[in-house]
């Protein structure tokens, strides 16, 4: 898909927090289990970690579109780097590129309650932004990614996009690999 169209990448978003409201309820066998081939970290985990990047992420854009001047974390200039062209032309995040920030990790023992309740802030996040989509293409800063660099609102909303099927994709590999197990 290389679409980055805001309503689009919003309509995806949408069926994808549909997908972490389903997995949200997975009986604990299946939520909590690790397939340490596939991932070292459970659904729960690969949900949570979805839900705090989004909610900073979200955050972002929601600066973005507001920029007051005031927020010195907004850029007046920079670039993606290069690795965001194949990123965002493909669609996906290929397995093994990217690390996540440590403030992104999921707690070890994180619990399905404290996960439920990140993706509705997550969601809130987004929300807003689809209440405010016709503020996307004028926002003119930049805030930095630290692995794409300085990405503007509707980028930061295509990397949401990609992120969070990217996890999906994976969470449908642990259960996968699960499956073949029993």
């Amino acid at each position: 898909m290389i679409s980055g169209d805001p309503k689009v990448e919003l309509r995806h978003l949408g069926g994808a927090y549909r997908r972490l409201d389903e997995i949200s309820r997975w009986e604990d066998h299946r939520l909590y289990h690790v397939e340490e081939e596939v991932s070292l970290w459970s659904p729960a985990q690969h949900v949570e970690h979805m839900a705090l990047v989004n909610i900073a992420s979200f955050h972002g854009v929601r600066a973005l579109i507001e920029d007051d001047d005031k927020n010195a974390d907004i850029l007046r200039r920079g670039r993606p780097r290069f690795v965001v062209i194949p990123m965002f032309l493909l669609g996906f995040i290929p397995r093994g590129k990217g690390k996540a920030p440590e403030v992104y990790f999921p707690a070890p023992d994180v619990d399905r309650e404290a996960v439920r309740k990140n993706i509705a802030e997550s969601r809130s996040g987004m929300s807003w932004v689809a209440q405010n989509i016709h503020h996307l293409g004028v926002a003119r800063g930049r805030l930095a990614h630290p692995i794409l660099g300085a990405l503007n609102a509707r980028q930061w909303l295509r990397f949401i996009r990609i992120h969070t099927t990217h996890h999906l994709r994976i969470i449908d590999e642990i259960d996968a690999a699960r499956l073949n197990k029993e």
